[in-house]
């Protein structure tokens, strides 16, 4: 099998502060990140936040407006770790998420949200145990 170059133009990287490799693996490297066909829904990433904590970016409230509730939602899980009551003493400025593609279509759309996203590093694919517990309902517009 011989290699092929394929040219596209960057989508979500083209939101400052994206890592290129997104691009890839919502896309033609999507067989490759997404090895098992259970987790082709969540993407694991690294998100330094600017000007907001973990627990005010899991709400969205201060950068959704009431119609993208429900997709930001369905899209993003910030990891408890993050969230707990005793981190506001020290916010965090990073945390780790799993996120769809719905996440990234919103921060496409949302000029308020990129605001206070300073930066976005794709993580590892997920295997079978790092998968969400199944009481994580499927995304909106997700496939089986």
């Amino acid at each position: 099998m011989t290699s092929q170059w394929i040219e596209t133009k960057p989508r979500y990287a083209s939101i400052p502060g994206v890592d290129p490799a997104v691009d890839w693996a919502l896309g033609e490297g999507a067989d490759y990140f997404y090895a098992l066909h259970q987790q082709r829904q969540w993407m694991p990433i690294l998100v330094q936040l600017k000007d907001i904590d973990p627990s005010r970016f899991q709400e969205g409230k201060e950068f959704l407006r009431s119609d993208e509730m429900k997709r930001w939602e369905a899209s993003v899980r910030v990891s408890k770790l993050y969230i707990r009551p005793e981190a506001g003493a020290r916010p965090f400025r990073f945390c780790t998420a799993l996120v769809t593609k719905e996440f990234f279509e919103l921060l496409l759309e949302n000029p308020k949200l990129r605001e206070f996203v300073a930066r976005i590093t794709l993580g590892l694919p997920l295997d079978r145990d790092a998968l969400p517990a199944a009481a994580f309902e499927a995304p909106v517009g997700s496939q089986p």
